[in-house]
C-alpha cells in the first residue's frame, strides 16, 4: 500500500468519527485506536523509520501518560481506571502519528471539519422530521451526531473559524458558512455563541474584507431567530441564546461543580481514575445536582490523573497557543477549544481532542528519525490487542450484554451494576454487590442491595452499617433517607412488641443520626447551590419530617434528663 493510500484511509477515518458519536463512547475510542495502529504501523513500515518530536515533548507526554498509570493503583475503581489509560494512550498515538506526516498532510484533516460539521447539520436537521429525531434533537436543542449540544456547537464554531481562514471558492466557503451558523443557533449553546460573536468582533476589525458578509451573517441570524421564536412560541431552542444574560441556572450550577471538583481534587491530588469523580462526587457534593463530568476539561485531567497531569495539559495548550511553529489558524482553533473547554468536557468526545492534538503540532524539522526495530512492532501489536479486548467489552456493555461484557473484561463495574439492577436470586445479587463493592468503595447500589438483603434477614446490624454506607454515599438522594426511615420504624415495631429495651433505644437512637445527618449535610450545602432551579436541600416529604420530629420529641421526653 502507498503512502498516499495510507494517509487517504486516515482522512477517511477522521471524517467518519464525529458521526459515530463524536468518538464519546469508549468502543468507538478503541476502534479508532486499532484502526489508527494499522495506519501507523504500514506508513512507519513504508518509511523504514519512526519520526520522533522533540525531546521537551517526549518528556511531557511521557509524565502524562504515567499518570494515567499512576490510577491504577490509586483511583477510585482500578478496573475502570484503565480504560481511562487505553483513552489516553489512544490520544497519544495519534500524536504521534502525525509526526509521521508533512505539516500540509496534516492540515488536511482541518480542512475537513467545515465539511463534516455542514453534512453533519443537514442530515440532523432532516431526521427532525422523522421518527428518530431524539436520536439528534435533545430538549428541543440540535445535538447532531454528537447527541451534546454545548460540543457539537462548538464543533460547528471550528468549522466556521476554518473557513474564514480559507480564501478559495468563495461561494462555496459562504454557503457552509451559513450551513453551520444555522446548525450552531439550532442547539442553543449560549457558550458557543458567545464565542461566536467574539470572532466575529475579532473578523471585523482583522478581516475588513469580511464586513459586508459579516453585516449579512448578523441580518440572517436575527431572521432565522425571529422565525423560529415565532413558530415555537418559545427561546428554548432557536433563540435560546437571547437569554445568556438573564438568571442562569446552568452556570450556577456548573460552578457548584468547580469548587467540588476542586475541593476533590485538593484531597487526591493524584486524581481518582477514570470515572472516579462520577462515582465519589455524590459522597463530597455540596448540592442537589447529578453529572458525570466536571464540565471543565482542564480540572477533569486532574480529578482523573492527579494535579501534575492537569499542569501538563494546560502545558501543552499553552505550549501549542505561543509555538512560533503554529499557524495562525491553529492557534485561533487551539484558543477557541482552551476556553471552551473551561466550561464543558469537549475533550471528551474523541473528536474535538484530535482537532486540539492538530493544533498543537507545527514542528516538522526538529523530528529524530529512529531505524524501524522489532520492540515498535511489539508495542503496537500488544496496543492493538489491548483496544480490541477493551473496545470489546465496552461495546458489549453499550449494547445492554452485561453477563457477555464481563465475560470479556470481568473489571467493568458498569456492567456489574446494571446486573445487580436486575438480577433476582438474593445469593447472585449479594455476591455481586461484594465483588462490586471489592474494586469500587464508592458505589451506593451495592450497599442499598446488601443492606436490603441483611433487612430481610433480620441480621439488624449488617442493616444499619450498609444503610450508614449508601447514605454517606448518595448524601442528597431524599428517596434513600425515606426509605431508611421506613425500615427503622418497622425495626421499632418489632423490637416493641418483644419488650426489647435496650434494642429500641438503640433504633431510636438511629432515627435521631438520621435527623441529624439531614440537618448536617443541608448545613454544609454551598451558598451557589440556592441560586440554581433546583431544590438546593434534601427535601424528604413532610410525613417523614413529622415522624421525625415526634420521635425526637419523645427520646427527649424518656431518656434524656
Amino acid at each position: 500500500m502507498s503512502r498516499q493510500k495510507i494517509l487517504k484511509f486516515s482522512y477517511g477515518l477522521f471524517g467518519i468519527l464525529p458521526f459515530v458519536y463524536g468518538g464519546f463512547y469508549d468502543w468507538i475510542v478503541m476502534i479508532y485506536g486499532m484502526s489508527l495502529i494499522i495506519c501507523f504501523y504500514l506508513l512507519i513500515s513504508i518509511e523504514k523509520k519512526i519520526f520522533l518530536p522533540e525531546k521537551k515533548i517526549i518528556i511531557e507526554i511521557s509524565f502524562l501518560f504515567l499518570c494515567y498509570i499512576g490510577t491504577i493503583f490509586n483511583g477510585v475503581d482500578r478496573g475502570i481506571s484503565t480504560i481511562g489509560i487505553v483513552r489516553i494512550l489512544v490520544v497519544l498515538i495519534f500524536f504521534l502519528y502525525l509526526y509521521q506526516m508533512k505539516l500540509d498532510e496534516r492540515l488536511v484533516f482541518l480542512y475537513e471539519v467545515p465539511t463534516i460539521g455542514a453534512i453533519m447539520t443537514i442530515v440532523s436537521v432532516l431526521f427532525f422530521f422523522t421518527p428518530w429525531s431524539g436520536q439528534f434533537f435533545q430538549a428541543s436543542r440540535l445535538g447532531g451526531f454528537f447527541q451534546y449540544s454545548n460540543t457539537f456547537a462548538l464543533y460547528l464554531l471550528l468549522g466556521i473559524l476554518i473557513l474564514f481562514y480559507q480564501k478559495d471558492q468563495e461561494r462555496k466557503r459562504k454557503f457552509k458558512v451559513l450551513i453551520l451558523i444555522t446548525g450552531l443557533i439550532l442547539t442553543g449553546s449560549r457558550s458557543v455563541f458567545l464565542l461566536f460573536i467574539v470572532n466575529g468582533i475579532y473578523f471585523w476589525f482583522q478581516r475588513k474584507e469580511e464586513r459586508k458578509f459579516l453585516i449579512f451573517l448578523v441580518l440572517f441570524i436575527a431572521v432565522l431567530t425571529g422565525c423560529g421564536v415565532l413558530i415555537t412560541g418559545g427561546y428554548q431552542n432557536v433563540g435560546r441564546y437571547l437569554t445568556v444574560f438573564e438568571n442562569n441556572s446552568t452556570f450556577w450550577g456548573r460552578l457548584l461543580y468547580w469548587l467540588d471538583g476542586v475541593r476533590i481534587l485538593l484531597k487526591h491530588p493524584m486524581g481518582l481514575g477514570y470515572l472516579g469523580y462520577y462515582f465519589l462526587q455524590p459522597s463530597v457534593q455540596t448540592g442537589v445536582y447529578t453529572t458525570k463530568f466536571v464540565h471543565n476539561d482542564f480540572l477533569q485531567i486532574g480529578l482523573d490523573a492527579g494535579i501534575l497531569a492537569m499542569i501538563l495539559g494546560i502545558i501543552l495548550f499553552i505550549q501549542g497557543f505561543l509555538s512560533k511553529n503554529n499557524s495562525k489558524l491553529q492557534k485561533h482553533l487551539l484558543l477557541v477549544i482552551g476556553i471552551h473547554s473551561c466550561f464543558d468536557f469537549n475533550l471528551q468526545f474523541l473528536a474535538i481532542s484530535m482537532i486540539a492534538v492538530l493544533c498543537m503540532q507545527g514542528i516538522e524539522g526538529d523530528c529524530k528519525n529512529i531505524l524501524l526495530k522489532k520492540p515498535i512492532d511489539i508495542i503496537l501489536i500488544l496496543s492493538f490487542c489491548l483496544f480490541l479486548w477493551m473496545g470489546t467489552g465496552t461495546f458489549l456493555e453499550y449494547c445492554g450484554k452485561y453477563q457477555q461484557a464481563l465475560r470479556v473484561n470481568p473489571w467493568l463495574t458498569i456492567s456489574k451494576m446494571k446486573k445487580l439492577s436486575v438480577v433476582e436470586s438474593i445469593e447472585e445479587a449479594e455476591q455481586l454487590a461484594d465483588d462490586i463493592l471489592q474494586q469500587n468503595e464508592e458505589v451506593g447500589q451495592a450497599y442499598s442491595i446488601k443492606a436490603q438483603i441483611s433487612y430481610e434477614r433480620e441480621d439488624y446490624k449488617a442493616f444499619i452499617k450498609y444503610g450508614r454506607q449508601e447514605i454517606k454515599c448518595q448524601k442528597y438522594r431524599s428517596a434513600i433517607y425515606e426509605n431508611y426511615i421506613e425500615k427503622i420504624a418497622a425495626i421499632l415495631t418489632v423490637k416493641q412488641s418483644k419488650g426489647e429495651v435496650k434494642e429500641y433505644k438503640k433504633y431510636l437512637q438511629e432515627l435521631l443520626w438520621v435527623d441529624g445527618q439531614i440537618k448536617k449535610v443541608n448545613g454544609k450545602t454551598s451558598a451557589v447551590a440556592y441560586k440554581m432551579k433546583d431544590h438546593a436541600q434534601i427535601q424528604i416529604q413532610d410525613r417523614y419530617v413529622e415522624y421525625l420530629n415526634q420521635i425526637r420529641k419523645y427520646y427527649n421526653r424518656h431518656y434524656k434528663q
